[in-house]
């Protein structure tokens, strides 16, 4: 709905920041309790240093763990169940203080430790195991034939020239394992003030747009100011759709500005 567009597209750009103003004892209560835990752990000899910089791992994993769990308030107006945000978000937090507390609050070589970092690996696979989306997405990676993705980002590599960028939904999605410049729009994003921006600051670069044909939110920019901005058609992809992981068409074109 269009009423939660901007906080979900807020979630996704500031995860961390987002997770912390919403509600930080939920973070800060049970980071404390670990550090309390490893504190206990060692005899309660740890000194000032020792306590911040534990607190502080702690805070970072839980900041990491937790950065989507805002999604879970929204999740009923995207038709997703609440646990597939809770459930793998709880399992990673978990998972995360049991490698803390045996990491900084046991004895090296100890059977206990050891056992408290095996934890970890088996808690990610259970996090696999009770998120469906999780699920699906390891079936795919597993499956000869689907990495679509790294077919599409080997692709673009190949048609783009050095001194480019790549504005697009997917495009630091797309291309993140690849050595190429991206600007990502998010929903409701103008791309147009980025081109006028890159275009100002280098007016050799080569713009590249990576756009959706459903929702569109790159092409309806473009088409409002079709008289500065051409898109060029380099190559149409199939990948899945963003709505409801249907096959559907992803433009790669070729920014051409009209007047500079």
């Amino acid at each position: 709905p269009a009423e939660v567009a901007e906080y979900y597209s807020t979630i996704s750009n500031l995860p961390r920041k987002i997770v912390w103003l919403l509600n930080p004892g939920f973070l800060l209560l049970p980071s404390l309790a670990v550090v309390a835990l490893i504190a206990v752990l060692r005899g309660i000899k740890a000194t000032l240093r020792e306590g911040a910089a534990w607190l502080a791992v702690c805070a970072a994993a839980a900041s990491v763990s937790l950065a989507g769990f805002p999604g879970a308030q929204i999740a009923p107006y995207l038709k997703q169940a609440e646990a597939e945000w809770i459930l793998p978000a709880t399992l990673s937090l978990a998972s995360s203080f049991v490698f803390a507390v045996a990491a900084f609050g046991m004895r090296p070589g100890a059977f206990r430790r050891r056992l408290a970092i095996l934890f970890a690996p088996v808690a990610v696979a259970v996090s696999f195991a009770v998120s469906p989306t999780w699920r699906d997405a390891l079936a795919q990676l597993l499956r000869p034939g689907t990495h679509i993705q790294r077919s599409v980002a080997d692709e673009i590599a190949s048609l783009v020239p050095t001194n480019s960028v790549v504005i697009g939904e997917r495009s630091s999605q797309v291309l993140m394992g690849k050595a190429i410049k991206t600007a990502t729009t998010m929903p409701g994003c103008d791309p147009i003030p980025i081109v006028k921006a890159l275009l100002e600051r280098d007016s050799a670069v080569n713009l590249f747009a990576l756009a959706d044909s459903q929702n569109a939110y790159n092409l309806q920019h473009f088409q409002k100011h079709q008289n500065e901005y051409q898109l060029q058609l380099l190559k149409e992809f199939k990948m899945r759709s963003f709505a409801n992981a249907t096959p559907a068409s992803v433009y790669f074109c070729k920014i051409i500005p009209k007047k500079r």
